[in-house]
């Protein structure tokens, strides 16, 4: 066995203690890799060659993408790493999965989809890298690759104007000189909740390739219904943000790019764990409230539920701020990532990290802390519930 074979088996095993993957997992990626590597398992030399340069070209791309130490522990080996560059998910991917575990958890277990489209004017290729969607959410992420010699000095963009539509033709966000617009008039369910322009929050240098990374999430405000079958990103112009924030630079960059990209039946229509509610009391610090825990919606990437309130006797103001988080049995918390929706009466849908990859024996909703909410006041008074979801 070469220098090299014996170098990836080494980091290989190094990686998968140090990430913690499933014993399920670590145990066939080994055991595969250690069988196919044998030179007795065939008198054929070149067969055997071939073989074990495809366990070892599997093992290094799967490790890479799914590891991030194994990522950074080979990215210092001279050669390899323009090769680590080259094959990783994009940074974009990479700084969602630093984010939310719940996203982390996902890519781990094979959920989500390579795109790879791309558009190119004025020395600029725009590229649609990957996404993970869902009934309720979807995570996009693009990089933008520079012209070296003619965008050399350019680490950060932000659109100047750019359209995300579904395949109905309607708007799920636009930017319009720089700017979110909010007031776009057409109606839709999908709407977008976090942007982050290519290079924004992208940490060190570009790399040979000059690429700048970036993100997008966009979520489902109904009910029902699944994602887009198709989107459409349609940009004109980009703007240089590297010592500005992108709305308020006026340098420039133009070019016109337009994507258009399926998504996944079977991710986007993944069917949610969904579990009943129950009622509970709060009865601390003054508060006597009798909520309902209506529902439970655990999707591969966020996990959803719904706080109404069913009896208020202590206090006239209409709706409640919550400090809290999911628990499962183990102790693991998913965080408390927004709230889809804030009504008069009170009634919350707040999001959480996904709980869909673990599978939790045991899942536990934990109420930290409520205020009123109101501008006025911002006192939170401790509460220190848990309620079982199951």
């Amino acid at each position: 066995m070469t220098r090299l074979e014996d170098k990836i088996r080494e980091v290989l095993h190094k990686s998968f203690m140090h990430e913690e993957p499933s014993t399920c997992l670590k145990e066939k990626t080994i055991t595969a890799l250690n069988q196919i590597c044998r030179p007795e398992r065939s008198k054929n030399k070149k067969l055997t060659r071939w073989a074990v340069t495809f366990a070892i070209v599997f093992a290094f791309v799967f490790s890479v993408n799914l590891f991030p130490t194994f990522a950074q522990t080979v990215g210092k080996i001279p050669l390899i790493s323009n090769l680590v560059e080259l094959i990783q998910f994009d940074k974009g991917m990479n700084a969602i999965r630093e984010r939310d575990k719940g996203v982390e958890e996902a890519i781990r277990s094979g959920y989500g989809a390579n795109i790879n489209k791309t558009a190119v004017s004025n020395g600029i290729s725009f590229t649609i890298d990957n996404i993970v969607p869902d009934q309720k959410r979807m995570l996009i992420s693009f990089s933008v690759e520079l012209d070296q010699e003619k965008y050399k000095d350019i680490k950060s963009l932000w659109f100047n104007n750019m359209t995300l539509s579904d395949d109905q033709g309607k708007t799920i966000v636009r930017i319009k000189d720089g700017k979110v617009d909010f007031d776009d008039p057409q109606k839709n369910n999908w709407i977008s909740r976090w942007i982050t322009g290519p290079g924004e929050s992208q940490e060190g240098p570009t790399g040979q390739s000059g690429k700048l990374a970036g993100w997008m999430e966009i979520v489902n405000q109904g009910q029902t219904g699944g994602s887009p079958s198709t989107i459409t990103m349609d940009i004109n112009g980009f703007r240089d943000a590297t010592h500005s924030s992108g709305h308020e630079s006026t340098k420039i960059l133009a070019g016109e790019w337009k994507v258009t990209f399926s998504v996944t039946p079977g991710l986007a229509n993944a069917k949610p764990l969904i579990y009943e509610g129950k009622d509970f009391v709060i009865k601390k610090g003054g508060y006597d409230l009798v909520l309902k825990l209506n529902y439970v919606k655990v999707y591969p990437t966020v996990t959803s539920l719904k706080i109404d309130v069913v009896d208020k006797k202590s206090t006239p103001y209409p709706g409640f701020l919550y400090k809290m988080h999911l628990e499962d049995e183990t102790g693991r918390i998913y965080k408390h990532i927004d709230d889809e929706i804030l009504t008069d009466s009170g009634n919350v849908r707040p999001q959480f990290e996904s709980a869909y990859f673990t599978k939790p024996k045991e899942l536990y909703l934990v109420i930290e802390s409520i205020g009123i909410r109101d501008l006025k006041i911002e006192e939170m008074t401790p509460v220190n519930m848990r309620v079982k979801i199951y």
